[in-house]
């Protein structure tokens, strides 16, 4: 089957929705509002940000997992196979450099702060079950369901690969939709019997790659149609974007409204339909061609570098907190004004973690498509982590620049 492609072009709209995802995050894990510091207006707006901000990580495993399995299917067009060795390799190159350098920062910091460094903590998070276990940062959890799932769709091509090798015919991608659909029903399956089997609990019921990885893998189901049936998903999503928009945010809500720990809905089928809304919203983002204004650029720019923003913001947090109190704690606090210190937090963590990928994470690539270079070419809207991460592929400067992760 070849795919009826979509034109090599960024869209700025997946840029948007990385920013939402991530603004979403840092909502999520900043400072708690206070009463009487805030406007009583913004009152239920900022505390459903803080309650609700995690289905950031939800967005991210959407687009991560349509931006990832784009990059397969894009491969099997073009060269009627795919090689799930190089595809990793250049995942590696995209995921570890950042966050290499995250991790030995925070081995220092921990090292300054507590006195020592959790070397069990560094285990899990070097071996990717800090999802499973506690790593060396809590959020780093959707690092290690995205790891996964490359892991997990790499295979499943490759084999796929070698099958069609073995019996001399062209590769399929007609059983992809259909094991996507399985393994959907199969995890929600797993996270119904699991809600009933024990009471709520991170590391239970929210972490673990089994009962998470169906967001990416909807991602993908939706790279399927939008690849190999391009005209006809473009012609609907162009049609249907502001309805679809509309259904998605409304979907959305349960979370900004409920917590996890008082109903299981929110950890169970709410996970379905947080992953359902970032399909629609996906599909508005695609369907709708963003004007190019200073603030769709900036929150663009932002969307653009959510991966190193996303390993970082904690840690800025408490950079910040530090500078702030003139004392360097493993966990720093600050009394200030709820509106000054949510501005400063904002601050820190969006300027840092954009420097930082500067830094860091462009270097990496750029050296990456030199060492491996794309089989593929530049990935129409600018690849993706992420999410993780999703909660992205970042070939060069000349072609695509991207990246997203979540909480």
């Amino acid at each position: 089957m070849q795919i009826d492609q979509p034109p090599p072009t960024r869209l700025i709209g997946l840029d948007l929705l990385r920013a939402v995802a991530i603004l979403l995050v840092l909502f999520a894990h900043g400072p708690v509002p206070s009463t009487g510091e805030v406007p009583a207006v913004l009152k239920p707006v900022l505390a459903g940000l803080k309650l609700g901000g995690w289905v950031g990580v939800d967005l991210f495993f959407v687009l991560s997992g349509f931006l990832v399995a784009g990059l397969l299917m894009r491969e099997h067009n073009k060269h009627g196979t795919v090689r799930a060795g190089r595809f990793l390799v250049r995942r590696g190159w995209k995921i570890y450099p950042p966050l290499i350098v995250f991790v030995l920062f925070v081995v220092a910091y921990n090292r300054v702060t507590l006195g020592y460094w959790p070397i069990n903590r560094f285990i899990a998070t070097a071996l990717f079950v800090q999802n499973y276990t506690p790593g060396m940062q809590t959020h780093l959890w959707s690092l290690a369901v995205e790891e996964h799932a490359y892991l997990l769709l790499a295979g499943a091509f490759g084999v796929a690969a070698l099958v069609a090798a073995k019996r001399k015919v062209s590769l399929s991608m007609s059983w992809l939709p259909w094991a996507i659909a399985g393994a959907l029903v199969l995890v929600l399956a797993l996270r119904v019997v699991n809600a009933q089997a024990s009471p709520f609990g991170f590391f239970t019921h929210q972490f673990p790659t089994h009962l998470r990885i169906d967001g990416i893998l909807a991602g993908a189901l939706f790279a399927y149609f939008y690849h190999y049936h391009h005209q006809a998903a473009a012609a609907l999503l162009q049609r249907f974007w502001l309805p679809m928009l509309v259904a998605g945010v409304v979907l959305i809500l349960p979370p900004f409204i409920w917590t996890r720990q008082d109903s299981s809905f929110i950890y169970t089928y709410g996970l379905t339909t947080n992953y359902l809304a970032g399909l629609l919203m996906l599909g508005a983002v695609l369907g709708y061609r963003s004007s190019k204004n200073p603030l769709v650029r900036g929150l663009a720019t932002i969307g653009r570098h959510s991966y190193s923003i996303y390993l970082w913001h904690m840690i800025a947090h408490y950079l910040l907190l530090a500078a702030i109190n003139g004392e360097l704690v493993a966990r720093p606090t600050w009394d200030g004004p709820y509106l000054l210190h949510m501005g400063l937090y904002l601050l820190v963590t969006i300027v840092s973690g954009i420097v930082l990928s500067h830094l860091v994470e462009v270097p990496a690539l750029r050296l990456r498509d030199r060492l491996s270079p794309s089989r593929t070419g530049a990935l129409l809207p600018g690849d993706a982590a992420e999410p993780a991460s999703d909660h992205a592929d970042k070939p060069s400067e000349k072609t695509v620049v991207g990246g997203a992760q979540v909480a």
